[in-house]
């Protein structure tokens, strides 16, 4: 795996970590409106596959 897709790889999982830390908060009753909690994280989630995907397909390509 070359440095550029080291690199979107590590910015996914950069990403994931706030997600996560985010999930804790509304875990933990810190943030208000669970429907929006959940759009958020569902949004998140899709877009951080697509660009896990993109990472892992770009590296075979490079």
């Amino acid at each position: 795996m070359d440095e550029r897709a080291k690199g979107r790889v590590y910015d996914v999982c950069h990403e994931m970590r706030g997600l996560a830390s985010a999930l804790e908060a509304a875990a933990h009753g810190e943030m208000a409106e669970p429907e929006l909690i959940v759009e958020y994280a569902s949004g998140q989630i899709s877009r951080l596959s697509d660009m896990l995907a993109s990472a892992i397909v770009g590296s075979r390509q490079d």
